[in-house]
């Protein structure tokens, strides 16, 4: 399970950070970059860590999603990254003056999840699906949780030089 929510968050992580990327190679020396980087890789171990927590806890408290808890988990961790996703980018849509009908925006929002949660219920072979894409994705981890680290001795590395540098 671990796997499917790290996968999602790390993406999009990388996502956003390569998407600003261009404008740091401008402005940032190559230690500042990787750090910006080991910063995004830290948050996003710390916010996948955050969600399987949650979906620990909605597990130990419903007995569908403990029975199933690899579909549902995989349900709820999808849904609620690409809720997260939708959040932010209706936010920075928003921020750049555009209107957005709540309508719309509410929407995008529950009929996914509503139809997943059907789709669940109702076909083992999207459980199926979702158990194995749980299964397939923790290959992933072999990148993610090593970059976290680095970053985490990067982060180490810059407070350590920051407090020095001023004594």
């Amino acid at each position: 399970m671990y796997g499917l929510v790290a996968a999602i968050v790390y993406l999009w992580m990388l996502v956003a950070f390569f998407y600003h990327f261009p404008s740091y190679i401008l402005f940032m020396s190559l230690w500042d970059i990787f750090g910006a980087f080991s910063y995004a890789a830290v948050g996003a171990f710390l916010e996948s860590l955050f969600i399987l927590c949650v979906l620990l806890g909605v597990g130990a408290l419903f007995r569908p999603v403990r029975e199933n808890f690899i579909s549902y988990g995989g349900l709820i961790a999808i849904l609620w990254d690409g809720w997260i996703l939708l959040l932010s980018s209706l936010a920075a849509l928003i921020f750049e003056g555009r209107s957005i009908s709540w309508q719309i925006w509410l929407g995008v929002a529950i009929l996914p999840g509503l139809l997943s949660v059907a789709l669940i219920w109702r076909a083992p072979r999207f459980q199926r699906l979702l158990a194995s894409l749980a299964d397939r994705v923790i290959v992933l981890l072999v990148l993610f949780l090593p970059a976290s680290g680095i970053g985490l001795l990067v982060i180490l590395a810059r407070l350590a030089m920051s407090l020095w540098g001023r004594s």
